[in-house]
């Protein structure tokens, strides 16, 4: 299941949205569940395997998750030799394994090359006689305590300071260790360490729930109440009642709210029988101040109105030929309704009360928003929905209280690698500080051409009508006798030679043909190299030697109408394409994106209320608090509203009411002063307002809750995707038909 859906077209792949690393993060729920990376804890000890499970950690897919485990960070982790491992009282190592008595609480430590904020999945065998063994990475991390023998395998979240692997043997704790690992997760996964605010795991069909009651085919559970005197048999999933009472009632009753105004209907499965009073037994829905119930003749498939409901129905069920499917409708006055269950009522319809034996067995009992009956879904919990013929979709439920996750803080304003290499930062924003301009100006996100990922990320850089040098720089610090690299993207234009150098405009330079692909002049000590990566971007870089560490230089790119020509008129109109920059010590890498100022947003969702507003993801605890964020919730208006914010905000909306499910996407653009919201498959909203300036700030991700603490949202993530970049919006449609809305259990759009 997830492989191929409609048509034959492959499902995308997450991961393929985030080539060059691109901070952000994906959680395909379906994805997750069927690879066992949801846990039902944060430190990942207990696999999330059943519908109502909760989640304390799911695992980012965008990253490759378990596929992409970095190497072993730990040294002599089988303990073969008594060396690395720093050893508190108690503890030795020998034979091996390392081993610790009884008697005081001490650490077996060791320093490993992990990094504060990253996740590491850890292993190693316990053997435990007494006490506890817990083990963290840093200071402020999250923490897992052993107090059985077992081979362990859990995640934990690197905090702060220095990076200790710290086994703690409290004073109570005998046993030994082995075949310690350490190894990182790549991603930016969502947890959560309080239990009691973790979103369940939740199966829907497909089209969502529509059976308000829960346990459906569970007449043991306490929902369903006994009525005016004991149910003599209940038998799940089924249930049969026997009333044998004088002038009263014996059935059972399922209690809820309802909406004022509202239809209603009622639905339940009673079998076909044959005799007398068996044949009458009585269902019954209150949602006014009047009961509207039918009785019904289970011998010849007929039904007596009692209370005069606003519609009735008596089908033979398709799910099984020996009952009778009766359905009841009614709209709501109040506030509340009662489902009854009674095994007789009276042969004329016109009576509610009986002195008589009867027997009556019902099953599949169904209650849904609308005027008629639809086909049964079988309810347990209500992260835990079935309907015969559907597909499955999994997704997360949070319960509009206090469920939410959220990630560590995400590198969006610094680097998206483990280790920086590039130097600069505002690597694809030009127009922005600390990037300065001379004698020219640079437009970002130019929208005539792409940039070499296919995205609308590219500079526009164009020169002045004036007779100088057209260059911008960013400022930087050389360290003394060190080999550096700089390099950048370029594509012609109007203009067809570029040149990079440092502040040195004449001997320290080296000028690119960028429409054939052939390094021009080049000054002594400073060589070039360009590379063809495809629709007529090149990759130009240039290496050299510092001779000084000298502050206050820069490297530059220049527009230049030739090989040796830097000097020139420019017109105001014309110029070339850049993208990524880079500055790194030593020699040429894969090209590392530092600060973004584009966003993009995908979710596939089901909004269960209005009653409150529910904050769906937000960068930062509070949007409004700082610069840099964005944030996607649902309102009391009803609507879907999306802000952005960089150093001034505006925000989209569409209104949809609840229950839905929706594909949302949001694309924004802080330099650009742009912010698009899609809501299944079509633009809905689109605001230019000022945004501001800067970059999307390092911040962590709130899912379900506005920091943790406010704004809970009610209903289901089935996937979400934050990418700091821009994405075509191509391939936000394909991602759209053929991955969000099909884990959401959307139809076509």
């Amino acid at each position: 299941m997830g492989l191929l859906y409609l048509m034959g077209h492959p499902t995308p792949n997450p991961r393929t949205l985030f080539a060059n690393n691109e901070a952000g993060l994906a959680l395909d729920v379906e994805a997750a569940y069927l690879r066992g990376w949801i846990y039902q804890d944060s430190a990942g000890a207990t696999v999330a395997a059943a519908a109502g499970d909760p989640v304390g950690l799911i695992l980012d897919t965008a990253k490759g998750g378990l596929d992409q485990l970095g190497g072993d960070l730990v040294s002599n982790g089988t303990f073969a030799s008594d060396t690395v491992w720093t050893k508190g009282a108690n503890w030795t190592i020998g034979s091996g394994v390392a081993t610790k008595t009884g008697g005081a609480a001490n650490n077996l430590t060791q320093t490993i090359t992990s990094t504060a904020g990253l996740w590491y999945r850890i292993t190693m065998d316990v053997t435990r006689t007494a006490g506890t063994l817990t083990v963290s990475l840093g200071t402020s991390g999250t923490t897992y305590a052993m107090s059985a023998s077992g081979s362990y395998t859990f995640y934990i979240l690197a905090g702060s300071s220095t990076q200790t692997l710290t086994l703690a043997g409290d004073s109570s704790f005998a046993g030994t260790v082995d075949n310690v690992t350490a190894r990182l997760v790549p991603g930016n996964h969502a947890y959560q360490t309080t239990s009691g605010s973790r979103p369940a795991l939740a199966r829907t069909p497909d089209g969502g729930r529509r059976n308000v009651l829960t346990f459906s085919e569970d007449f043991s559970n306490a929902v369903w109440t006994s009525l005016l005197g004991p149910v003599k048999s209940v038998n799940s999933p089924v249930l049969t009642i026997e009333d044998n009472d004088s002038g009263s009632f014996e059935g059972v009753r399922y209690s809820g709210t309802s909406v004022s105004g509202v239809a209603y209907t009622m639905s339940v499965s009673i079998k076909k029988t044959t005799g007398a009073l068996s044949s009458y037994p009585l269902v019954q829905f209150s949602a006014s101040s009047t009961s509207r119930g039918v009785i019904i003749d289970t011998t010849n498939g007929t039904i007596a109105s009692v209370g005069s409901p606003t519609s009735t129905s008596i089908t033979t069920d398709p799910r099984d030929s020996d009952y009778w499917r009766v359905s009841v409708t009614q709209t709501s006055d109040g506030t509340s309704f009662a489902f009854d269950l009674f095994p007789a009522g009276s042969t004329n319809g016109t009576t509610t009360s009986v002195s008589a034996v009867g027997t009556a067995t019902f099953a599949r009992p169904q209650l849904e928003t609308g005027s008629s009956a639809t086909a049964y879904q079988k309810v347990g919990l209500t992260s835990d929905v079935t309907e015969s013929g559907k597909r499955d979709c999994w997704g997360l439920l949070f319960d509009g209280s206090d469920d939410s996750l959220q990630t560590s803080e995400i590198s969006f304003n610094t680097w998206t690698q483990t280790t920086r290499r590039n130097l600069l930062t505002n690597t694809e924003s030009f127009s922005i500080s600390p990037w300065v301009r001379s004698n020219s100006t640079a437009t970002d996100n130019s929208v005539a051409t792409l940039d070499p990922l296919g995205t609308n990320t590219a500079c526009k850089f164009i020169d002045d009508a004036v007779n100088a040098t057209h260059h911008m720089y960013q400022p930087f610090t050389l360290t003394a006798n060190t080999t550096y690299t700089y390099s950048i993207y370029a594509k012609a234009a109007e203009r067809s030679w570029i040149a990079l150098g440092t502040d040195n405009q004449t001997t320290e330079v080296v000028f690119f043909d960028i429409q054939n692909g052939v390094v021009g002049n080049q000054g002594s000590g400073y060589t070039g190299t360009i590379t063809s990566v495809g629709n007529g971007w090149y990759r130009c870089s240039v290496v050299f030697n510092s001779t000084t560490a000298t502050a206050a230089n820069y490297w530059q790119v220049a527009l230049a109408t030739g090989n040796g020509t830097i000097l020139f008129t420019g017109t105001g109109t014309s110029g070339v394409y850049l993208w990524g920059a880079q500055l790194e010590a030593g020699t040429l890498t894969d090209y590392q994106r530092v600060g973004t100022d584009k966003m993009t947003v995908m979710a596939g969702v089901r909004k269960l209320s209005d009653a409150a507003t529910g904050m769906l993801v937000e960068l930062s605890a509070n949007m409004f608090s700082n610069n840099g964020t964005f944030n996607l919730y649902g309102t009391t208006t009803p609507t879907w509203e999306s802000s952005c914010r960089g150093t001034a905000d505006t925000g989209t909306n569409v209104t949809n009411s609840s229950p839905s499910t929706s594909v949302l996407s949001v694309q924004s653009s802080i330099g650009g002063d742009s912010h698009v919201l899609r809501r299944n498959g079509s633009v809905v909203d689109s605001d230019t307002g000022d945004l501001g300036s800067g970059n999307f700030g390092n911040y962590a991700l709130y899912i379900g809750r506005r920091g943790g603490s406010s704004l809970p949202f009610n209903g289901l993530i089935y996937t979400l995707i934050v990418r700091g970049a821009t994405t075509p919006t191509g391939t936000i449609a394909d991602f759209e038909r053929n991955l969000l809305r099909l884990r959401a259990g959307l139809g076509p759009f």
